[in-house]
């Protein structure tokens, strides 16, 4: 499948793409399960294993998720505050991260600051929010009314899950008969660590097993990357009962992935 539009981490254009894709799915494909893979994870396990573990579970998704409201530390209500407002770009304020010249790490310590500034204290009606990767600066506004309620909890968590064909299923369904939520999440940040799974957590038709099946190890949680394994991290990789891994760097250490498949078909 191609996208009409480029897709860009952060914004409703990853949520599309997944959307589309599991529809593409359901229309073409006599699928069991889908699992959301990163161009950057690596299977841990033979995947007949994996397969048994999704197969006895007798669930619907796998996924590793909890419920946002305004004091929910996750941290510092990270949640709230992206799923809470709207969101627009600043206009060009993509170009100026970008730049490489000689005055231009002043200007992102300059640009933080204002930010800072903005978003203090937490809670007010206007905020800004800015990201690494070239990610223009937002401004939101506090949203009058949302989606959700006493009976559609807003829900967060890694977008990496696995879905069987009926949570696809739900999903797709969900998107088709409300499409103002499909235009709610379309001005919020990150929606897709949370678009899909309030779906998901919030229907009463759906057994959820509450973790995901991927490894990761996060150093500096506040960077928004988890770390680069290594061979290394091996041993903490193949004890830690995750079928995948994340993320690997070929130009960091481009032999660790041949270690991982020769102890995968040993196993």
């Amino acid at each position: 499948m191609t996208s009409p539009t480029p897709l860009s981490w952060g914004d409703f254009s990853v949520v599309d793409m997944h959307w589309r894709c599991f529809k593409w799915a359901l229309d073409r494909i006599d699928f069991d399960w889908v699992i959301l893979l990163s161009e950057q994870d690596y299977p841990v396990w033979p995947l007949g294993e994996t397969e048994e573990l999704l197969s006895r579970s007798h669930a619907d998704a796998f996924m590793d998720a909890h419920t946002v409201d305004e004091a929910t530390e996750w941290p510092q209500a990270i949640g709230y505050n992206r799923y809470f407002y709207s969101y627009a770009a600043v206009p060009g304020a993509a170009i100026a991260h970008r730049l490489s010249v000689p005055w231009s790490p002043p200007l992102r310590r300059w640009r933080q600051y204002v930010v800072n500034i903005v978003n203090r204290p937490p809670g007010r009606l206007v905020r800004a929010e800015t990201y690494p990767d070239g990610m223009p600066t937002r401004i939101g506004v506090r949203r009058r009314s949302t989606p959700f309620s006493d009976s559609f909890d807003c829900w967060v968590g890694k977008a990496w899950c696995a879905l069987s064909r009926r949570a696809v299923a739900e999903v797709i369904s969900f998107t088709r008969s409300d499409s103002s939520y499909r235009n709610y999440y379309r001005w919020t940040i990150v929606p897709e660590e949370s678009a899909t799974a309030s779906i998901v957590m919030n229907s009463p038709d759906l057994r959820v097993v509450a973790r995901d099946l991927h490894f990761e190890r996060w150093s500096n949680p506040y960077s928004g990357h988890p770390d680069v394994l290594c061979r290394d991290d091996l041993d903490e990789i193949l004890s830690s009962g995750m079928p995948f891994a994340r993320k690997f760097d070929l130009r960091i250490d481009p032999g660790v992935l041949d270690v991982l498949d020769a102890q995968r078909l040993r196993a």
